[in-house]
């Protein structure tokens, strides 16, 4: 270790030796390890796990990826013999044990491998700790290592690197404040019941997001329930015979393409100019923060400005999100298309919501896929051409309408339980704020005072 790394720690971890509430007490991980050996490492290197090492079965191997949000979803499904398993016994993870994230952007999230779960191996990029239950609760040094306080500690020690990496000597190193062990339990209590109200909202959302995929295929090929009776074969399956399907090109009076003029990194004041990122279209609803502030050198193009109504779509994005759409319900003037999207103008035929959930329909998104075009996995391209000739069906003009107020039913329901999960994630980030630096107390039988 360097002379200045060194110092680059020690005075991050002298910052903890500020006063700290009674009976509390700032400890280094190193010393919240269980005694004995292995019980803070990192997975193995090199050629101890490689590739041929791994299974459709057996011992579960956990990867960074793993570790989503600070939680853990295990989403990799690669496995290892048990014989490597033993081989590589000291590297496991068990119920219990804190898992952290090497590296990542920022690194250092940290996760509680949860009950349930069969012993495990990490990889090299994943930090096992298994805490010493005499000294700290280990659902409550999870939050602890995801709290503001301890999460500027380990950008101290990671900033300015290109690929923010933590080291295991230095993560050691690092300090966290702990109330007696009560206390570790109340407050490990109160954040974990906050997780449970998110976690339920996401699966909330996530079942909305299921039943209107449902609807919406059905609503666009069988139209609404009940009104029709005869059906004719297309080529986006069997739609109501008094249907046509069209060219998307038909019901549309032009396509119009955006630029990308070289922008300050900042988004444009309320009064500037700015140009808007794909990310402004990416998650399902427009955002207008998500743009960059035009140079006062240069002229701006008001026919590409975005307007109320308008249909904008991502032509250039990952193979998951190129091609997909969202209506401009609302937006603060004065912001251009970007030259990785599109604004589809809608004809009298259809209307923006019709023709965006159209866009998002199985046979539409296949079409898409099947189109796109870029020699790199990660981003694809969809033409102009391509997208006009995707196959639209267009019912009467009443029951496009009836169609898309039933979509937009449950899309106010989502957007509800997406504004109730901001609030909730705004509320946890306070509580761990006050509860974990020991702002507000609380006492293992009484409500937080």
């Amino acid at each position: 270790m360097t002379p200045d790394r060194q110092s680059q720690i020690e005075a991050t971890t002298q910052e903890k030796g500020e006063a700290q509430p009674r009976g509390w007490e700032v400890i280094e991980l190193r010393n919240l390890a269980a005694e004995g050996r292995n019980t803070f490492v990192i997975g193995p290197f090199g050629s101890n796990l490689v590739k041929s090492d791994y299974r459709a079965s057996g011992v579960p191997v956990i990867f960074v990826r793993d570790i989503v949000s600070r939680r853990y979803f295990y989403k990799s499904e690669t496995y290892v013999t048990p014989e490597k398993a033993k081989e590589l016994a000291a590297h496991t993870a068990d119920p219990g044990d804190v898992l952290i994230t090497k590296m990542g952007n920022p690194p250092g999230d940290a996760t509680l491998y949860p009950e349930g779960y069969d012993r495990a191996v990490v990889t090299a990029d994943v930090i096992r700790l298994r805490p010493a239950r005499t000294k700290v609760t280990p659902v409550f040094l999870a939050f602890a290592l995801n709290g503001d306080d301890f999460r500027h500690q380990v950008g101290e020690i990671t900033g300015g690197q290109t690929r923010p990496k933590l080291t295991l000597r230095d993560y050691k190193r690092l300090q966290v404040s702990l109330p007696p062990l009560p206390e570790q339990r109340k407050i490990a209590a109160i954040l974990s019941s906050v997780d449970e109200t998110i976690e339920k909202t996401e699966a909330v959302i996530e079942q909305l997001g299921v039943v209107k995929k449902a609807m919406m295929q059905e609503l666009l090929t069988r139209g609404l329930p009940g009104r029709h009776t005869r059906f004719k074969k297309t080529e986006i399956g069997e739609v109501p015979e008094a249907w046509e399907v069209v060219p998307l090109g038909d019901v549309l009076d032009g396509i119009d393409a955006g630029w990308s003029p070289k922008c300050e990194s900042g988004p444009a004041a309320p009064n500037e100019w700015g140009v808007l990122k794909v990310s402004s279209v990416t998650w399902g609803r427009f955002n207008d923060q998500e743009n960059k502030r035009l140079p006062s050198g240069l002229r701006p193009r008001p026919e590409i400005e975005v307007r109320r109504g308008d249909v904008i779509v991502s032509r250039a994005n990952t193979p998951a999100l190129v091609g997909r759409g969202v209506v401009v319900h609302r937006t603060r003037p004065l912001l251009m298309l970007s030259d990785k999207l599109l604004r589809l103008r809608v004809s009298e035929r259809s209307s923006a919501s019709f023709v965006n959930a159209v866009l998002a329909s199985d046979f539409a998104r296949s079409r898409i896929a099947d189109g796109a075009t870029g020699s790199s996995k990660s981003m694809k391209n969809i033409s102009q051409e391509k997208l006009r000739g995707l196959p639209c069906p267009l019912p009467a003009q009443k029951e496009q309408e009836t169609i898309v107020a039933t979509l937009d039913g449950i899309d106010a329901h989502a957007t509800a339980e997406s504004d109730a999960l901001e609030a909730a994630r705004a509320v946890k980030s306070a509580i761990m704020s006050v509860l974990l630096t020991g702002e507000v107390r609380v006492t293992p039988d009484e409500a937080v005072q």
